[in-house]
């Protein structure tokens, strides 16, 4: 099984390394950007001009446009890995990313996503401009700390949370963690998502849920709010969507309920590799456990096709049945030279013999040569004498021989006589290159 995720918070830098994909993937057929309602075409950002990359970065961080951006990326992923035959028995997102997998999940059409998802941004837009701090804190830990104002917005894996409130507020806050040495980051957001803060915006937002009809999830995925999968109900109630844009998102109790299925691989949807990085980092994740990212972290230089093909690859190897058909379609081939053996993962090293229970029970003695001539080796053939050809004892002669024959004709009687007294003669000679001239002979290249 394949459980997917995309992720929200602090993806805003990371968005506009990463879009670059869609552009060169073509991956973004089908996740239109909602023109009408964010009154700009975000394929301008998504895949700017050289020129434009800067201008696109700084869009992007603003939440209405973020909010619709890391929507439109991670669908475009999810269904472009579902083309490839990768399709999810399981999936969680964080934040905005839940909203990718009630769309996948049929919970809403693409069209009702698309206005929902640029509804919220819209609204959250309008608020108070706030602060996100991360601590690498549990939250039991956390709590006693945060001043007035000041509330968990995310607990990501069980030592790290994200918090969330006014810009002074995040700011006193930084500054005493830091001073006790406790490790934070300031994410790169320009509002409090998941507070108070968010409040008055709720009323409308659900208004507006209670135009769309949701539909009971075709393909199970886990609530933010509980960190449980979610139920029909849940999906389906508009109340649902506004305390999860309010309340704490619980993806490290929603990790943990993931990892019960032992056997699912997870992919991690959206820009960077953050939420890889937390799974590896939860103590119900297993190091062997596959975890991958499909979109580089704009730190790595890696070409983003060459990545999303390496883990297409870690995919297959995991026994994943690939669409190769699909994987190709459209594009041009040529011939190319391959292997000429096949990669069929066959294993021939020669295994050591046997030891008995007694035997390996039997410390070895290591002694030291006195002799410093035994201390050195060469690998030379053994000097031996020949056997007498009219000696009667000819069983001296019995096996194979290998016979390297010179031009002389000493060559040809010895093989002459070793053949009378009963033995088999493999004659190799010198010629321009190998071959095979009968059925005891062959030639080598002479130099």
């Amino acid at each position: 099984s394949v459980a997917l995720f995309g992720f929200g918070v602090d993806s805003f830098v990371e968005l506009a390394s990463g879009a670059i994909l869609l552009r060169r993937l073509r991956a973004d057929a089908g996740a239109r950007d909602d023109h009408g309602r964010l009154h700009l075409d975000l394929r301008a950002l998504l895949y700017p001009d050289d020129g434009d990359a800067t201008s696109a970065t700084e869009a992007l961080k603003q939440t209405a446009i973020a909010q619709a951006a890391l929507f439109v990326v991670e669908y475009a992923l999810a269904r472009l890995w579902m083309s490839w035959g990768i399709k999810p028995t399981a999936m969680i997102g964080h934040s905005i990313g839940e909203y990718v997998a009630a769309c996948v999940a049929g919970v809403f059409s693409l069209d009702e996503a698309l206005a929902l998802v640029a509804t919220r941004g819209r609204l959250m837009q309008a608020q108070t401009s706030g602060a996100m701090l991360s601590v690498a804190l549990p939250r039991e830990r956390l709590e006693p700390l945060l001043g007035a104002g000041i509330e968990v917005a995310a607990v990501n894996a069980p030592a790290s949370c994200v918090v969330s409130g006014s810009i002074d507020g995040i700011a006193a806050l930084e500054q005493g963690l830091t001073a006790a040495g406790h490790a934070c980051r300031r994410l790169h957001t320009s509002h409090a998502f998941h507070s108070a803060m968010m409040e008055p915006m709720l009323a409308e937002f659900v208004r507006e849920l209670a135009k769309l009809q949701p539909r009971p999830p075709q393909i199970p995925y886990i609530s933010n709010l509980t960190g449980a999968w979610i139920t029909a109900e849940q999906a389906t109630d508009p109340s649902y969507w506004s305390r999860h844009l309010r309340h704490t998102v619980q993806f490290s109790a929603g990790v943990e309920t993931l990892l019960r299925d032992t056997s699912a691989i997870l992919l991690e949807l959206g820009p960077g590799n953050t939420l890889c990085s937390l799974v590896r980092q939860h103590p119900a994740c297993p190091a062997e456990r596959p975890v991958l990212s499909c979109v580089r972290h704009p730190h790595q230089q890696e070409d983003d096709s060459v990545l999303l093909l390496n883990t297409l690859g870690r995919l297959w190897l995991a026994g994943k049945r690939i669409a190769w058909p699909m994987l190709h379609a459209g594009g041009a081939r040529r011939r190319i030279p391959l292997p000429t053996y096949p990669f069929e993962r066959q294993r021939y090293w020669l295994e050591p013999p046997a030891v008995s229970a007694e035997q390996s029970a039997r410390p070895a003695v290591l002694r030291k040569h006195l002799d410093v001539g035994q201390w050195f080796y060469a690998p030379v053939w053994k000097s031996s004498p020949l056997p007498d050809p009219t000696a009667p004892q000819a069983e001296a002669f019995n096996g194979r021989w290998l016979l390297f024959q010179d031009d002389g004709g000493l060559g040809a009687r010895l093989a002459a006589g070793i053949a009378r007294q009963g033995g088999e003669v493999t004659r190799v000679v010198a010629g321009a290159c190998f071959e095979q001239r009968g059925p005891d002979e062959y030639a080598i290249d002479r130099d």
